[in-house]
């Protein structure tokens, strides 16, 4: 059933399409957004729907109005396909986004394709879901990439890897590549411990994880925001003060207020730049917007950023369909050189059918506040 829907208002008067002379004259569009608004997930949810929110409104400010259509999976994979599958049956909604997750991304991506309608932006870097397949448009780079740059950040000191995985399509492939990337590299994986996706084991799981005898001078935690969150407080609660790692998609609220407890030795490598510090023009963008909505806050979030990311590239996408605002047109948008312009970045979508490829190093110092 329907979360919520909205039409948008108007934020700012002079977001970037407008100074780029895209301004035009008023038309419609409707966006499915399928996310966990309920469940283990609903805290990242509401920080990319903040982005989406933030990314719509200034649309309107260029006379394109969207509506939102979004759909709550509560986390569960055959809600996503659901979810999609119903935005693939109503030809008045134009594109998809919001999907949240490897297994529900690897799940809905066959409906989408099925009945026809693009999705612009999947909250996974999963090498398995960039299979260059049609209407699937990627902005992240991937698991991979940030799992090359944190064996980079360790360095030649810790040698000794221990690794808390989720039992799934997402941590179970990444803790293999991260063995092979140790053994290339002569460090060594002490032990992989699989725990349930939801976090439901995960003190027992980061126990064994930590077992002195193991040795470990590393832990990697290849889980989603609120079980990697409770991982990495399990193990500083065991008076393990080692370097710890966890995924980009933990760079949000969550991890900020979680108390230097957690964040203290914390190191991550983001998909996209921490608004707050970042000086390209999407970034300067999100800031006023923030602002504007008297949610200064939200720029230190990176989660409520990629969702602005994913609804600046709707938004683009939408305003070069012209007076056509069709799933074809959103296609052609994508696919036709030199790519989707937003901001000062130009999206031209590769092989893979990926935009963007960028990744920075993320630390949180004594306040908790992210920085590059």
């Amino acid at each position: 059933m329907n979360a919520r829907r909205g039409v948008l208002g108007a934020l700012i008067a002079a977001p970037w399409f407008l100074r780029s002379g895209l301004a035009r004259s008023a038309s419609r569009a409707r966006i499915g957004l399928s996310l966990p608004l309920t469940g283990v997930q609903s805290g990242v949810a509401d920080e990319l729907f903040a982005g989406y929110r933030l990314a719509f409104k200034a649309a309107e400010a260029a006379g394109l109005e969207i509506e939102t259509v979004v759909e709550d999976d509560h986390s569960q994979a055959a809600k996503t396909v659901r979810a999609v599958e119903r935005f693939g049956r109503d030809s008045s909604i134009t594109a998809i986004s919001g999907i949240v997750g490897t297994p529900h991304a690897k799940a809905a991506i066959p409906a989408a394709r099925f009945a026809g309608i693009p999705i612009i932006g999947i909250r996974s870097g999963a090498t398995e879901l960039r299979d260059g397949g049609e209407l699937v448009y990627h902005l992240r780079q991937s698991f991979e990439a940030e799992l090359h740059r944190m064996m980079e950040m360790l360095g030649t000191t810790e040698q000794r890897i221990s690794i808390v995985a989720s039992d799934d399509a997402f941590g179970v492939p990444l803790a293999r590549y991260v063995e092979r990337l140790a053994k290339q590299r002569k460090k060594e994986v002490v032990t992989v411990v699989l725990a349930e996706r939801n976090g439901q084991n995960i003190e027992a799981s980061v126990t064994a994880a930590m077992d002195p005898s193991l040795k470990a001078t590393a832990l990697l935690v290849l889980m989603i925001t609120t079980p990697a969150i409770e991982a990495v407080r399990v193990a500083r609660r065991q008076a393990y003060l080692g370097p710890v790692f966890t995924m980009s998609f933990t760079a949000g609220a969550q991890l900020t207020k979680a108390g230097p407890e957690v964040f203290r030795g914390l190191g991550l490598v983001s998909a996209f730049p921490v608004p707050r510090f970042a000086h390209d023009e999407t970034s300067e963008a999100f800031r006023r917007l923030a602002t504007a909505a008297g949610r200064p806050e939200l720029a230190g979030s990176v989660t409520v950023a990629e969702g602005f990311w994913y609804g600046q590239t709707i938004s683009r996408a939408l305003m070069l369909c012209g007076d056509r605002v069709t799933r074809k047109a959103m296609v052609q948008a994508f696919e036709t050189n030199p790519g989707v312009r937003v901001g000062g970045e130009r999206l031209a979508f590769d092989k893979e059918r990926v935009g963007r490829r960028y990744l920075q190093v993320l630390y949180l110092d004594s306040a908790g506040t992210l920085r590059a």
